[in-house]
């Protein structure tokens, strides 16, 4: 191979993009540009497309802090993006020796679960490139798939939380309902229901701002959308932030429920999420991390619940 590397700049963005959700192995709507762009001018951008000659093979979104790269801080997970071409030992290895020069070694890298690749492939082979050079830390995930789990209250094992869904799928007529929404008067309600559910749960405030959530609305469009249960009266429930990954993956950020009312709990929420992810033939849902820190702070209360749900574990690497 012969690889060069050019430095990302603005123009690129289409490129980008298109390679990202169209032509690699690996890529995630957290890799492009368009999720990216949302931070502005927060981050210091140092991120690179590798070509074998005239060809693009690889991106690597990139930012810098003081004298360290991460890949990347302003997105859930980032590293290297490829062609499934060149997706084997010999390739990869000199791909990433070729980043590693570019980078001066100080490398920080968030890997996307091995549920986000292509084809069945899994990232295995990535960890264990990354491996040879870094220290690398596990933190782990909970996903729900849907292929696996074709009837999905099946799937939900045997407690309370099943007998009370079983028991609203036989209702009629139902209590509540459960839409996508991306009404602008929806996501400043469920906003100021969800900073109240994490005041009173957790003690925190969402790490996004209202001003974040609906940028976000603007710059995605209809690779995002806010999913909601409300009563009989209009109000909401329940609801979560929905990221379509890729075609083939949802991903859940910042469920909430408003504890202030009745059939709010939040598993009637994701069964029906995932009834839509069925309809909508999307195999995976990710329920996001259960653990902080490389693992060294478990989420106990939340594995626990979205085990309940029929989730399965999977770890989620990140290299230094």
């Amino acid at each position: 191979m012969k690889l060069i590397i050019n430095k990302f700049n603005f123009e690129d963005s289409k490129t980008w993009d298109d390679f990202v959700l169209n032509d690699s192995l690996n890529g995630t709507i957290y890799h492009t540009k368009l999720f990216l762009s949302y931070h502005k001018d927060k981050f210091n951008d140092r991120s690179i497309l590798i070509y074998d000659k005239n060809k693009l093979i690889s991106v690597f979104p990139c930012c810098k802090v003081n004298n360290e790269y991460y890949s990347h801080l302003g997105s859930t997970c980032g590293g290297i993006v490829i062609l499934e071409k060149y997706y084997e030992l010999t390739k990869l290895t000199e791909i990433m020796d070729k980043i590693y020069e570019y980078y001066d070694g100080n490398l920080h890298i968030k890997l996307s679960e091995t549920v986000y690749f292509k084809n069945t492939t899994k990232n295995d082979l990535l960890n264990f490139v990354l491996s040879q050079k870094c220290k690398s830390e596990q933190d782990i995930s909970l996903y729900f798939d849907i292929k696996k789990n074709i009837n999905i209250i099946d799937s939900f094992p045997k407690n309370d939380n099943k007998r009370l869904l079983v028991k609203y799928i036989n209702s009629t007529p139902k209590e509540m309902s459960f839409m996508i929404s991306n009404n602008l008067e929806d996501y400043k309600k469920y906003y100021y229901y969800l900073e109240k559910f994490l005041e009173e749960k957790n003690g925190v405030k969402p790490l996004h701002s209202l001003d974040e959530f609906i940028l976000l609305k603007e710059i995605l469009g209809d690779k995002q959308f806010l999913f909601l249960s409300k009563d009989s009266d209009g109000e909401i429930l329940s609801g979560a932030l929905i990221f379509l990954i890729n075609s083939n993956t949802y991903y859940t950020a910042y469920l909430m429920t408003n504890y202030d009312k009745k059939n709010s709990h939040i598993f009637y929420l994701l069964y029906e999420l995932f009834e839509l992810a069925k309809k909508n033939n999307i195999d995976i849902v990710n329920l996001g991390a259960c653990s902080t820190n490389g693992g060294k702070e478990i989420l106990y209360s939340k594995y626990t619940f979205k085990s309940s749900c029929g989730c399965s574990p999977i770890m989620k690497y990140s290299f230094s």
